[in-house]
């Protein structure tokens, strides 16, 4: 780990797990509910999918994809292949299969792991069709069966470069194709031997992961840390609110990731008794705005505090995260992770002083015990005119826009999600935090309408709870007391469940499609409110 004399060194994930069978090989690594795997058979059953793969052809520099539920074999599985020296591509299960064939043929998979249905024979493939072997994460399936007949010697890998390409983590792609950021296995694994430093995963720790885990980030920030920490990890399903609640009583869960979303369920639900949450210690989340309210609820409910992060893919993960035992202060992401060096810059390329908002720019720290350990993402796949833009000298600048004070980071929102309104920038992440704290909203999306005077004029879709009688001037008179007039938004639709894509994230261009044709039926000042009802439930 990083110490005073230097930086922490590269490594590969298959070091740290070596580390963790040498020194606890009967203590629990991964478990479910009705199955445990202790850090040697994890290691065990990684040999054997070594040689599964093998037998398909996957060699060091191979791509294998995967699609399948959150299960044992899907760590299983990429951990075989950080071992082979191969690459890891994971895809959400709830992509198209055109979108998957896309995705698959761009990243040159060889093989495919998936438990959705899916035709190798279609799709527009620049190689041979890929290989696909069924996983299910239930007994009988392809997997489980190459598994029990793969042979049960070590597999003798080739020594591993933890610098060179190991995975490809394709961004959400809430507007045009998505991107695929290449990592490294030092990359991968850097969050997570910093989060394994923490109280977090301190030695009483039992980690919890519900999230999926065919997202290179939450295997970064979940599995890996309690791998190096050489703690138990507990495999859920699915982030459900009653299951989550289940299985942190009986497996006495002590920190788990989980979206917004849940964690609003999970403090507003009557069925979610709060002393079945008594062991976790300190929920984290991130990906979205998380609003005060919930967090407000959540803490009067179970008497702890959900800690917000900051990151994205490219980093990769988290960029900053609040501390446990630290005051929280709003607007704040939290303390900026010590091997990372966070500068903003303006319009001109030059770094803005403390609290000022500009570009949110990531590059290595240079002192203290982690200066130097961070290597920046190796680019996008196959991608080079968009690496040399978003990676410059070493300086991965993120697109987002925020401003730094006493060592936390606040970010504001997506450049291109800045709406400009007769010459003043309106943050929608900053109206939206405003609405997300009045009674009755479930969530909004707050973007910009074209306008031939002003420009752009600031419109909001409001997902509410079911029962609610809010109207949209009860979203205008809470927005007139607590923002600027140029923020106020000019016209208000009303959804029954805002347009979303795979990754949960609400899709900005789809909140445009449905408010556009509402406010333009009929002739009316740009002023005038609208208050209309849509239904986007599915839209994507």
């Amino acid at each position: 780990m990083a110490d005073a004399a230097g930086p922490v060194q590269p490594a590969t994930v298959q070091g740290l797990l070596d580390d963790a069978v040498r020194r606890h090989p009967d203590e629990p690594a991964l478990l479910g509910d009705d199955w445990l795997l202790t850090f040697a058979q994890l290691d065990h059953e990684v040999d054997k999918a070594c040689h599964v793969l093998v037998g398909e052809g996957i060699r060091r520099g191979s791509t294998v994809a995967a699609s399948s539920s959150n299960s044992a074999d899907i760590v299983v599985a990429f951990l075989a292949v950080m071992r082979l020296g191969a690459r890891w591509v994971g895809l959400n299960r709830a992509l198209s299969e055109f979108q998957r064939h896309n995705l698959i043929s761009h990243s040159r998979a060889r093989v495919m792991l998936a438990d959705v249905p899916f035709d190798t024979s279609t799709g527009n493939r620049e190689r041979a069709p890929v290989t696909l072997i069924t996983m299910s994460g239930t007994a009988g399936d392809e997997w489980r069966d190459r598994i029990a007949a793969a042979p049960t010697a070590r597999y003798k890998a080739a020594p591993v470069d933890p610098l060179a390409p190991a995975a490809i983590a394709y961004t959400s792609g809430t507007s045009g194709s998505p991107k695929g950021v290449v990592h490294s296995q030092h990359n991968i694994t850097l969050p997570g031997r910093f989060l394994a430093t923490i109280p977090d995963f301190d030695g009483a720790a039992v980690g919890g992961v519900c999230l999926a885990l065919t997202i290179l980030n939450v295997i970064a920030v979940s599995v890996l840390p309690s791998i190096i920490a050489q703690r138990p990890c507990v495999i859920l399903p699915r982030p459900d609110p009653t299951l989550i609640a289940d299985w942190v009583e009986r497996h006495r869960i002590t920190s788990m990731s989980m979206p917004p979303p849940t964690l609003f369920d999970m403090a507003h639900r009557g069925d979610i008794v709060p002393t079945s949450l008594r062991t976790l210690r300190h929920p984290r989340t991130g990906g979205a705005e998380l609003p005060e309210e919930v967090r407000r609820a959540y803490a009067n409910r179970f008497g702890r505090d959900i800690a917000a992060t900051y990151g994205l893919t490219e980093a990769p993960t988290i960029v900053s995260l609040e501390r446990r035992g630290r005051p929280h202060v709003p607007g704040s992401s939290g303390e900026i992770l010590p091997y990372l060096d966070v500068r903003i810059i303006g319009d001109d390329g030059e770094e803005l002083p403390a609290g000022t908002t500009g570009e949110i720019c990531v590059r290595a720290a240079e002192d203290g015990p982690w200066g130097g350990s961070y290597r920046p993402m190796l680019g996008y796949w196959r991608r080079p005119a968009a690496t040399q833009k978003t990676l410059v000298n070493g300086v991965l600048h993120t697109g987002d826009l925020g401003y730094v004070m006493d060592g936390l980071l606040f970010p504001k929102d997506r450049r291109g999600n800045l709406i400009l309104r007769g010459g003043a920038s309106v943050y929608p992440a900053q109206v939206e935090r405003v609405i997300r704290a009045l009674s009755g909203v479930a969530d909004c999306a707050v973007v910009g309408l074209p306008d031939p005077r002003l420009g752009q004029r600031v419109a909001v879709a409001v997902e509410v709870n079911e029962n609610t009688s809010l109207r949209a001037e009860d979203v205008l008179d809470h927005c007139r007391q607590r923002l600027a007039r140029y923020e106020v938004p000019e016209s208000v639709v009303f959804v029954t469940s805002l347009p979303r894509n795979t990754m949960n994230k609400v899709v900005r261009r789809a909140v445009l499609d449905v408010i556009e044709p509402l406010t333009r039926q009929g002739a009316h000042p740009t002023s005038e409110v609208r208050e209309e009802r849509a239904d986007t439930t599915g839209a994507q």
